[in-house]
């Protein structure tokens, strides 16, 4: 087929992959920074609606930026890796003065 023919619905499949995932949402001025200690890819260009994914110290994630004034971020990975990604965060978020609840 040609480049600009359009895909019928007997050629592709989706699949609802939402609750395979969890979510932590981050937000403060500090909240880039501790998405940038433990993210390989650069985000000081990127703005609100923006988003990508990449690897949080080695847990592949999905990163969205919700606000970048001041920055809110959801970070979405797979949820048996969410307990490990919360702890990842909130370590990360220490030196800037995050205090557990």
């Amino acid at each position: 087929k040609n480049s600009e023919s359009k895909c019928g619905s007997e050629e592709y499949a989706m699949t609802d992959l939402s609750q395979s995932r969890g979510a932590i949402q981050i937000e403060g001025s500090q909240a880039i920074e501790v998405v940038k200690k433990g993210c390989r890819i650069s985000i000081n260009d990127l703005k609100k609606n923006n988003c990508f994914g990449t690897v949080f110290h080695g847990i592949t994630v999905l990163i969205d930026i919700i606000e970048d004034n001041p920055n809110k971020f959801n970070i979405f990975t797979l949820r048996s890796f969410g307990e490990s990604s919360h702890h990842h965060i909130t370590d990360s978020a220490l030196e800037f003065g995050y205090v557990g609840k």
